[in-house]
Formats: structure tokens, C-alpha cells, sequence
């Protein structure tokens, strides 16, 4: 993501997979730090040279098997490998964004809450929007209100933090926590009013709203 004047253009040009795709092991031979991590490394200077401030991961699930019928593909480990990855590479601003649907992945809302224990990430829940194709209806949404009640229930000291003018998600933090949550309203306390973002589409076009079907070829 790169900010200018205000104005957050978020790109969905993907980024080397080697970046997210990266796997780790030890032996009794491995040295500290392996040729492929030390490439990373060197990537990631390019990445900073280049503008990118930020990284946005989706991750609907912490169970690889749900991982797999989701993506109808395995890689569940190399994601979470990715995240860890990319905090010891120092991307402060490390976003995880999870979807969240009724009677489908709400039981592992506080299961994604932990995953910020120990990592300064930031997991943000997004309530469940409608798009081609993602055959939506309204009994797969869970609200806001009702994923942060069963976060308090938890959690009953979590704490409120300040969110800026133009912030798309509700902000909240765990004591004690690295990292922090926060939720994504888009269908029960929209902030359209507020937006500032721009999509940089990987085909070169600038999508204005996610809601919308219009994009500006900037080719």
C-alpha cells in the first residue's frame, strides 16, 4: 500500500511467492540463516525501496483442511510460514484479513484473536459482503456486535483504541497482546462517507469502490 496526500492506493499486484511460500526447518546441519531466507531478505529492501509499506494477507481459516475446501488447494502452513515471515522481516503495518461467515468459521474468531499474541499483527474481521460469484446471502452474516461480544466474553478487558478520520476498521486490543483486531462493517456501519481508497488493479485499472463495477484504465 502506498499513501500519498491523504490518499491510499492499495495495489493487488501479488508479490513474489516466494515471499509468502517460504518454508522452514531445522537440522543438525541447518546454519542460521539459509540462502533462500537471505534472497528474502534482500527482496523485502527492494519492496521498501519501491514504496510498500504495508502487507495484506487473507486467511479465513486456521484449520488446514477448511484451508484446502476453501482454496481447493494445500498451503495452509506456508501462509502461516509467510505471516512469521514477514514479521521478522520488520513490516510493522502487517494486516490479516479474515471474512467472516455464520455456522462456518465464526467458532475460530478467538482462535484468530491468539494469533495476535505473540505477533504485532493486525487480524481484522470483515463482515460478509456480497460479490459475483461468492453466492452471498444475509444468514451468513455475522455482525460486528455480535463477533465483539463473543471476543469480550474472553477477553472482557479488551481495550478500545483510537481509530484516524479515514480508517476503514474499528480498532481493539487485548492487554498484553503484540498485536491487535479489529472489524471491517462494511454491511452494518458502512463508512463510505469516510473512504479514501483506491484499488490498483493487477491489469493496470483503478478501482474506485469494491462495491462498484467500475474501474479506470490507467493503460
Amino acid at each position: 500500500m502506498v499513501s500519498c496526500d491523504g490518499l491510499k492506493i492499495l495495489s493487488n499486484i501479488p508479490l513474489s511467492v516466494s515471499l509468502f511460500q517460504t518454508s522452514f526447518g531445522k537440522s543438525k546441519n541447518s546454519k542460521p540463516m539459509s540462502h533462500e531466507l537471505r534472497q528474502i531478505k534482500e527482496l523485502k529492501t527492494n519492496y521498501k525501496k519501491a514504496g510498500l509499506d504495508s502487507i495484506n494477507i487473507s486467511l479465513d481459516t486456521l484449520k488446514p483442511d477448511k484451508y484446502e475446501f476453501i482454496t481447493r488447494r494445500k498451503g495452509w502452513s506456508r501462509v502461516l510460514a509467510g505471516i512469521d515471515l514477514a514479521v521478522q522481516l520488520g513490516y510493522d503495518n502487517l494486516k490479516v484479513n479474515v471474512v467472516v461467515m455464520k455456522n462456518f468459521n465464526d467458532d475460530e474468531i478467538l482462535d484468530f484473536v491468539l494469533l495476535t499474541r505473540d505477533r504485532p499483527i493486525d487480524v481484522r474481521f470483515i463482515e460478509y459482503m456480497p460479490f459475483s460469484g461468492n453466492q452471498w446471502n444475509n444468514t451468513k452474516i455475522m455482525p460486528f456486535s455480535e463477533m465483539l461480544t463473543k471476543i469480550k466474553e474472553a477477553h472482557p478487558d479488551l481495550l478500545t483504541l483510537e481509530n484516524a478520520p479515514n480508517d476503514t476498521s474499528k480498532a481493539y486490543k487485548v492487554p498484553e497482546f503484540k498485536g491487535q483486531v479489529g472489524f471491517i462493517t462494511s454491511m452494518t456501519e458502512h463508512f463510505c462517507g469516510t473512504c479514501n481508497r483506491l484499488r490498483l488493479m493487477a491489469d493496470g485499472s483503478l478501482k474506485v469502490c469494491l462495491f462498484g463495477n467500475t474501474e479506470i484504465s490507467l493503460r
